[in-house]
């Protein structure tokens, strides 16, 4: 009786070292994992007027005036769903997530889930833009270094993009160049790289380029679908 009541012991001991052992290490790897999620927010620009450049590009209404030209050709007004684009209630919604990650117990030991937003605005005083009355083809600066040129795919002209024809001359013929003087460049960009389980893993970056005017009306928004890169 007593040796069952020996191996008994032994047992229970042994149980309980091993939930011990594997509630530490769960909850150190925890600890370690809380690490690998975050949401890193950097804003470049020394202008004076940096805050408000900042609440002109972040709050801009997108879904009302860009339009997303597709692969094959299609033309169609931007959705609030379509997530293609970087504004303030996109950056918002993406703080809450990492918050509820962040709250969250993972099994995954090499989990992590991190999203960095960059916001980088300059003031130029010289860009080209060459453009047509429903296409965007590139902008350069004055020593012709390319700041962005549109995509083209099976003869299409891709990606999301708004021209302010009030700001700028309307050009029904087949392309144009133009000076925009005393421009304000901004240049956003939202990575998201993310290993939550075992095979679900990847990273999604999207890039978005803007140009305001000396009043800091906005006049050109070009977003490029092949930055849009999901693997």
């Amino acid at each position: 009786m007593s040796k069952i009541k020996r191996k008994n012991k032994l047992r229970l001991l042994l149980i309980s070292c091993i939930v011990i052992s594997v509630s530490l290490l769960l909850v150190l790897n925890n600890i370690i994992i809380s690490t690998r999620i975050y949401f890193k927010i950097n804003y470049h620009s020394n202008l004076s007027n940096s805050d408000e450049i900042i609440e002109k590009v972040e709050s801009f209404d997108y879904v009302s005036y860009l339009k997303l030209h597709e692969y094959d050709g299609e033309i169609y007004n931007l959705s609030r769903f379509s997530f293609q684009y970087i504004d303030s209630e996109y950056l918002d919604y993406l703080n809450q997530f990492i918050n509820r990650e962040l709250s969250s117990f993972h099994l995954w030991p090499f989990y992590y889930n991190y999203i960095t937003y960059t916001f980088n605005a300059t003031e130029v005083s010289k860009l080209y833009l060459t453009y047509n009355n429903d296409t965007i083809f590139e902008t350069t600066y004055e020593n012709n270094d390319t700041i962005f040129e549109a995509d083209k795919f099976n003869g299409y002209w891709m990606g999301s993009w708004y021209i302010n024809f009030t700001q700028i001359p309307y050009v029904p013929i087949s392309q144009s160049t133009i000076i925009l003087n005393d421009s304000f460049l901004v240049q956003m960009t939202l990575s998201h790289r993310f290993d939550i389980t075992l095979g679900e893993s990847g990273w999604i970056t999207l890039n978005q380029f803007l140009i305001l005017d000396s009043n800091l009306q906005i006049i050109i928004v070009y977003i490029p679908l092949r930055d849009a890169i999901i693997a």
